[in-house]
């Protein structure tokens, strides 16, 4: 049978587990709102490059923690086929892109006017 004394120590601690739940939930629940009042798509327009960055390094991350299935030889083949398209799309409209900026900041150079960056999300397409 327990005492009185140790029933009021196991109450306590209860109590004081019970007080650093509540607080963590309240302070998840501040964050959750938080998070939710930040304009993402707002974010992106303005850093566009550090949002990249972010994407890349998150992506690795979940990339290397997750176990890698055993492949065949065949799924492997097409992995690195539909990477290579890939790689290649991407470079052919980083490319276009730059291309697309530089002419623009040489016809502004010669028409005297200051070269600016291109705003993300403006780009004439």
């Amino acid at each position: 049978m327990e005492t009185f004394e140790n029933q009021s120590k196991k109450d306590k601690a209860f109590n004081a587990i019970e007080e650093e739940v509540s607080g963590l939930k309240q302070k998840l629940g501040n964050f959750g709102r938080r998070i939710k009042r930040i304009d993402l798509r707002g974010r992106i327009v303005d850093h566009p490059f550090a949002s990249v960055g972010i994407a890349a390094g998150v992506g690795a991350l979940i990339g290397l923690a997750r176990p890698m299935p055993k492949r065949g030889p065949l799924s492997g083949a097409f992995m690195a086929l539909v990477s290579a398209i890939g790689f290649r799309l991407v470079r052919e409209a980083a490319m276009v892109q730059l291309g697309q900026y530089a002419k623009g900041v040489l016809s502004r150079d010669r028409e005297g006017m200051q070269p600016s960056v291109p705003q993300a999300g403006q780009t004439p397409y």
